[in-house]
């Protein structure tokens, strides 16, 4: 009994057509980019990978101080509304 060898299963139509279907097959990396499954791999060595993720990272850290920016806005807000009743109830 001999080994199989690629060539000899790449004659099969099943694996074909399953091989094929595997190596056109789309998936989205961490990053965003879209790219074939078998080059994920290589794209993700790649410096575009990296400047995407720092991107990323970034605006995650820029959303946060937005998030606390407003908290902080709401706060004061708040004071100056407390203090305009305080001045109101002054007047009386």
């Amino acid at each position: 009994m001999s080994k199989k060898t690629y060539n000899d299963y790449y004659q099969d139509e099943t694996f074909r057509a399953k091989r094929l279907e595997y190596m056109a097959e789309k998936v989205t990396c961490e990053c965003g980019t879209v790219c074939s499954r078998v080059n994920l791999p290589r794209h993700q060595r790649t410096g575009i990978h990296d400047r995407r993720l720092e991107k990323s990272a970034n605006i995650a850290v820029i959303q946060q101080n937005i998030v606390e920016m407003e908290k902080k806005i709401d706060k004061i807000q708040r004071d100056i509304d407390a203090s305009k009743k305080r001045i109101k109830r002054a007047q009386k």
